[in-house]
């Protein structure tokens, strides 16, 4: 006895029969939808009839999904535009309040430091050791404006 596989079929052996092919179902064509229809009517020794059915719908249905695209699109549109206004004021603002701090923080310096001037131009000394010189004036200054600083500073 030889071992073949019997998965393998053997050159040998005579071919296997024919399998019936199946038929394939034919397609039914696509149903159209009617979009309207004309209907001539002739009478006998008389004028003729042309009616019209379903045209005067269509046209409106056509008319009212383009009406509902278009009120779409001007509903993006307009959302989008508020959007950006929303973006665009609160990037604005946002500026505008680093600015004002900026600004704050200046005019806090600029009175302090007059504040100094104005005390070391009032300042009376009591001897000769207390005379404030050219060369200590601007160490004078930068420590009464420290002080100023810490004053206000405190106070927030």
């Amino acid at each position: 006895m030889s071992a073949t596989d019997s998965r393998q079929p053997s050159l040998l052996d005579p071919p296997a029969p024919a399998r019936p092919s199946r038929p394939r179902p034919i397609p039914a064509p696509l149903a159209r939808p009617r979009r309207g229809a004309v209907e001539i009517l002739r009478h006998p020794d008389g004028p003729v009839e042309v009616k019209v059915s379903g045209l005067v719908d269509t046209a409106e249905r056509q008319i009212r999904q383009w009406q509902g695209v278009a009120a779409a699109l001007f509903l993006i549109m307009v959302v989008g535009a508020a959007l950006a206004v929303v973006v665009v004021a609160m990037r604005w603002d946002y500026e505008r309040g680093r600015t004002l701090q900026i600004l704050r923080a200046d005019l806090q310096m600029a009175q302090a430091r007059e504040r100094c001037w104005e005390a070391l131009a009032q300042f009376t000394p009591r001897g000769s050791d207390d005379v404030v010189t050219p060369d200590r004036r601007d160490a004078w200054v930068a420590r009464c404006l420290s002080t100023e600083l810490h004053r206000v500073n405190a106070r927030r």
